[in-house]
C-alpha cells in the first residue's frame, strides 16, 4: 500500500502524484521486495522533479511525503518505509500505538537512493487490529482557538466497530472540530487484517 502527500497544488501536484502512483504500480506488478519498490518510486520521483527543475528553473521546490507498506497474508505483521510522512496508528483493544520508524527516509524528490539505503521496519499487525493511515491535513487541522485535531485521543476513545464506521466517525468528528472548514487536504484510510487487508477511506 502507499499513501502520500504532495507539497503544492494544481497541475504540478497532480503530475507528481501520477509519477509516484505509476512507479508504485509498476514495481508492485513486478513483485519486487519492499526495498526494491521504494527505490523504484524514489528514483522515478527524483528524476521527474529534476527534469521539471531543469525546464523551469524558477519553479518552486516540490517533494512528496509518503508511506509504503507491505502487509503479507502469511504472518501477522506490517513492514513499512516512511518518506517523512505522519506515522500510521495501530488500534488494538482500545489502545493506540504510533508506528514510528527509527530512521525515516527523506521525502520523495530529494534524492534517488539505492535499495540498500532504505531501512525497512516491521510492526505487529494481527487479526482484530485496525491500522489508520492519514495525511498531515488531519493532524494539523485547527479549531477556532487554534488547537490541533487530537487524532490519537479520538482514535483511542472510539467505541464502535468496523473500519467503515471508524472512518465515518473520524471524518465527521474532524469537520466538527474545524466547524466545517478545512484549510488543507485531509485523507484517512483504515485497514484491518483478515485473509488480506480490507480498508475504508475518506478524503476531503
Amino acid at each position: 500500500m502507499v499513501v502520500g502527500d504532495v507539497r503544492g497544488s494544481g497541475l504540478p501536484a497532480f503530475g507528481h502524484a501520477a509519477v509516484v502512483l505509476g512507479a508504485f504500480r509498476g514495481s508492485a506488478y513486478r513483485n519486487l521486495s519492499l526495498p526494491g519498490v521504494v527505490s523504484h518510486i524514489a528514483n522515478a520521483s527524483y528524476w521527474n522533479m529534476a527534469q521539471i527543475a531543469e525546464a523551469e528553473p524558477d519553479c518552486n521546490e516540490s517533494f512528496v511525503t509518503a508511506l509504503v507498506l507491505d502487509v503479507r497474508d502469511d504472518d501477522h505483521s506490517v513492514q513499512l518505509v516512511n518518506y517523512g510522512h505522519p506515522p500510521p496508528m495501530l488500534l488494538r483493544a482500545g489502545h493506540v500505538r504510533t508506528l514510528e520508524v527509527s530512521d525515516p527516509a527523506l521525502p520523495l524528490g530529494f534524492g534517488a537512493p539505492s535499495e540498500s539505503e532504505y531501512q525497512v521496519e516491521t510492526f505487529d499487525f494481527g487479526p482484530g487490529d485496525l491500522l489508520l493511515l492519514y495525511t498531515d491535513g488531519v493532524i494539523e487541522a485547527r479549531d477556532r482557538r487554534g488547537t490541533f485535531y487530537p487524532l490519537a485521543d479520538r482514535l483511542g476513545a472510539w467505541t464502535g466497530t468496523g473500519r467503515e464506521s471508524l472512518v465515518r466517525h473520524l471524518h465527521d468528528d474532524l469537520l466538527r472540530h474545524v466547524v466545517g472548514r478545512l484549510s488543507d487536504d485531509a485523507v484517512m484510510i483504515a485497514g484491518t487484517k483478515s485473509s488480506g487487508v480490507r480498508g475504508a477511506a475518506a478524503s476531503r
